[in-house]
């Protein structure tokens, strides 16, 4: 969480989230969260699958990301990747988070100003581990996918990691597909593009009231 939503009061929300997803359900919750953030979304292209094994991947500009694509999709079976920052939002919103392990803090230079405010805050509190901690975490959360898969559920990863556009896809998300295919799993791979939203637009509305219209591509 960027400590600047602390300032502007952003944080309330995420303060009532856990709860409102005992009380209204995974996706409900997150369409609780979107709302009270003031974010209205439109998905532009085809229609993303309501069932079945389906892998989304997309570029990831704000902390809330995995949130909207869960509250665009509806689905109450849907996954993300997410930092081990992440399990911290409480137990029933870490439930749906399969934790990654942390970048070290030189990624901070591949990321837009202002994200780097909430991405040191996120280092300081769950620090970047070595790298044979990380393999470990992430070869798990590799397995835990694609269990999920086998079982037509939805899981939603982030490539870049906390980037405005797209890197190179990483090795876990052929990783992913080629167990798929050796398992024979029909997942329906989605990419999507998040358009006109970032942190700054989160800020805007918390200060001026003006409402973001975020724009999902489907590519």
């Amino acid at each position: 969480m960027n400590p600047l939503f602390k300032i502007f009061g952003i944080n309330k929300s995420f303060e009532s989230f856990d709860g409102k997803v005992k009380t209204l359900k995974w996706s409900n919750g997150c369409k609780w969260l979107i709302d009270n953030l003031g974010v209205n979304y439109e998905l532009t292209g085809k229609e993303i699958p309501l069932n079945g094994p389906v892998l989304i991947y997309s570029n990831h500009p704000t902390g809330i990301d995995p949130y909207l694509l869960t509250a665009m999709t509806g689905r109450d079976d849907s996954y993300f990747w997410g930092d081990l920052y992440q399990s911290k939002k409480g137990k029933n919103v870490s439930k749906f988070i399969i934790p990654i392990a942390p970048r070290p803090i030189w990624t901070i230079l591949r990321r837009p100003l202002t994200n780097w405010p909430g991405y040191i805050y996120m280092r300081l509190t769950t620090p970047a581990l070595s790298r044979e901690k990380t393999g470990k975490i992430n070869r798990k959360s590799i397995e835990k996918t694609i269990e999920l898969l086998n079982k037509n559920n939805q899981v939603i990863i982030f490539p870049s990691g906390g980037e405005y556009e797209f890197l190179k896809p990483g090795k876990g998300l052929f990783v992913i597909l080629e167990k798929c295919s050796q398992q024979k799993i029909p997942v329906k791979l989605i990419k999507l593009k998040i358009r006109k939203f970032g942190e700054l637009q989160l800020l805007f509305y918390f200060l001026f009231k003006t409402k973001i219209n975020a724009r999902i591509v489907r590519l």
